[in-house]
């Protein structure tokens, strides 16, 4: 793919992730390919382009004889999905590799703490906390166990981007983050695994509230 056709094809992704998180394409909808050809008056090779990108993200699902769908929303499924997470987190932060956590890698993982609590553009916001995962997973040299829970984290971007947006209001607070950076500095990795899956559980509670009162 050229360079013209690239950044065409990030505008494109843009533009599909920031309409999901702000709710103007509903969770099953179709998002059709002549659409965003006519809109952005280009060919369909930057918007296929764009459509896997943001697939690979978990906002939507190629259906086949459907096309691109946004990602539904299944709490049912959320509560199993966390459950998973909540033991390959444990999993993966008792392991010896990642006991063995550096100083370098601390700082690496805080700069994306930075990024994220500096973010004003809402559909950038889930790539930072993917990379925040990423980093800190990769470490623990766990890859089978790395690979099923960013699988997972993608599934439920939807969520996320309702937590962020309605809840949260755009803006992500990141103190226990910022606790968690600093217990593994002090080798508490055990208060760094529990604020963790603290962080994990409220962020499911506030999604499912928020449903709830939706449904109301």
């Amino acid at each position: 793919m050229s360079k013209a056709s690239s950044t065409i094809s990030k505008q494109v992704a843009d533009f599909l992730r920031n309409e999901i998180i702000n709710g103007n394409f509903k969770p099953g909808e179709r998002i059709k390919e002549s659409m965003l050809t006519s809109r952005f008056e280009v060919s369909s090779i930057p918007v296929r382009e764009a459509l896997k990108r943001i697939e690979s993200e978990g906002f939507i699902e190629i259906v086949p004889y459907a096309g691109a769908v946004v990602k539904k929303v299944d709490l049912k499924l959320l509560d199993e999905n966390v459950d998973i997470s909540l033991m390959l987190m444990e999993y993966i932060f008792t392991s010896p590799a990642f006991e063995k956590i550096s100083s370098k890698e601390i700082d690496e993982g805080e700069k994306i703490i930075d990024a994220m609590e500096n973010c004003d553009d809402i559909s950038q916001f889930p790539s930072l906390v993917t990379e925040f995962f990423d980093h800190f997973y990769r470490i623990a040299e766990k890859p089978a166990a790395t690979e099923i829970a960013l699988c997972i984290l993608r599934r439920n971007m939807v969520l996320l981007s309702v937590l962020l947006k309605n809840i949260y209001h755009g803006k992500f607070d990141v103190t226990k983050h910022r606790m968690f950076i600093r217990c593994l500095r002090e080798k508490d990795f055990a208060t760094a695994l529990s604020i963790r899956k603290e962080l994990l559980i409220n962020q499911t509670n506030s999604i499912k509230l928020f449903y709830t009162r939706e449904q109301q």
